[in-house]
C-alpha cells in the first residue's frame, strides 16, 4: 500500500505538466495572503485591500514614479514590482496604525477567505501587468487565462470591492 502511494506521488511530482513554476508561485502567493488574512491580519484586511488599491493606482497612473523604477538596475517589470510592493507596505503600515478603519466590520470565516482570494488575485493581476511579453509568454495557459488581459484586470479589480459589498461580518 505504501509503495503504491509513493509511486503515485512520485509520478505526480515528476510530471511537470501538472504544476508549472508559475502555478506554484501563484498557489504559494494565494496561500500566503489567505494565511495572513486568517491569522494576524483579520482585523487589518480592509486596510490591506485599500493599500493594494492605492499602491496599484500610484504605480500605474502617477507618472512621477517612473524615476523610482529607473533607480533599480533590473528588468522594468521587476523594478515596477519592487516599487509597487514598497508603496504598498508603506501605505499599509500608515493605514494600519492611524486607526482610520477602526469602526469597520471584521470579516470572519468564509468571508475572510473570499476577500483574501480577491486581494491576492488583484495583486497578481497588478504584478502581471508589469511583466514583459517574453515573461508572460513563459506562463502556463491557465495562469495567462486567469490573470493576464484586460478582462482579467477588470474582473480582479472589482472582485475585492464586490466581496466587501457582500460581507456582513462581525461588528
Amino acid at each position: 500500500m505504501q509503495e503504491e502511494v509513493l509511486t503515485t506521488v512520485t509520478d505526480f511530482v515528476q510530471n511537470t505538466s501538472y504544476l508549472t513554476w508559475d502555478t506554484l508561485v501563484v498557489i504559494g502567493f494565494v496561500t500566503l495572503i489567505c494565511a495572513y488574512g486568517y491569522t494576524i491580519g483579520k482585523d487589518f484586511v480592509v486596510p490591506l485591500l485599500v493599500s493594494v488599491y492605492i499602491a496599484g493606482f500610484i504605480i500605474l497612473f502617477v507618472s512621477q514614479t517612473s524615476w523610482l523604477i529607473r533607480l533599480i538596475e533590473a528588468d522594468e517589470g521587476i523594478s515596477s514590482t519592487i516599487i509597487f510592493l514598497a508603496i504598498f507596505l508603506i501605505t499599509f503600515f500608515i493605514l494600519k496604525t492611524n486607526g482610520f478603519f477602526e469602526p469597520y466590520i471584521v470579516p470572519t470565516g468564509f468571508e475572510l477567505g473570499t476577500i483574501s482570494l480577491g486581494i491576492s488575485g488583484f495583486v497578481l493581476v497588478i504584478i502581471g501587468s508589469f511583466m514583459s511579453p517574453d515573461i508572460i509568454a513563459s506562463f502556463s495557459p491557465a495562469i495567462r487565462f486567469l490573470f493576464i488581459g484586460d478582462v482579467q484586470e477588470t474582473v480582479w479589480a472589482l472582485v475585492p470591492l464586490g466581496t466587501l459589498l457582500l460581507i456582513r461580518g462581525d461588528t
